[in-house]
């Protein structure tokens, strides 16, 4: 028997809520294709039984591993024209008065992208406003 484990950051299956946890077992070619789904269900460490086909078994789990690609967004070429008007910004979900706190329920996630992106909210949730805010005025980056 072969052992080999996969690299763990290609699929994000295990952020997905898929997880194994023990080994999968490649008993004869009959259970390659059952080996490249739990590649996808989130499998990363395999044993493989000797044969005229284990090369091929390993080889076409790890293809099936590098086909997932990682769950890194890449902004495409075609895209860079379209950024500011499809991205959205963390905005002011009504209108907030100066030395307001910000909580959760003050934002509101709208287009184009002018200001903080989703995600940062923790830049914002829990400053206190220097000056008011109107409704739908998108959250900058502090300095």
């Amino acid at each position: 028997m072969k052992t080999f484990t996969l690299g763990v950051d290609k699929s994000g299956a295990a952020d997905k809520g898929r997880n194994w946890d023990g080994v999968f077992k490649v008993s004869g070619p009959d259970r390659i294709e059952d080996a490249v789904v739990a590649v996808a269900e989130g499998a990363r460490t395999f044993e493989i039984a000797e044969g005229p086909w284990s090369a091929d078994a390993q080889a076409r789990i790890e293809a099936a591993h590098a086909m997932l690609g990682t769950m890194e967004k890449i902004l495409q070429p075609c895209e860079k024209d379209n950024v500011y008007w499809m991205r959205r910004s963390i905005a002011a979900a009504k209108d907030l008065p100066a030395g307001h706190r910000v909580t959760a329920g003050d934002l509101l996630w709208t287009r184009p992208m002018a200001g903080l992106t989703p995600g940062d909210e923790g830049q914002v949730i829990g400053i206190t406003l220097s000056a008011p805010m109107k409704r739908g005025e998108a959250f900058q980056a502090r300095s």
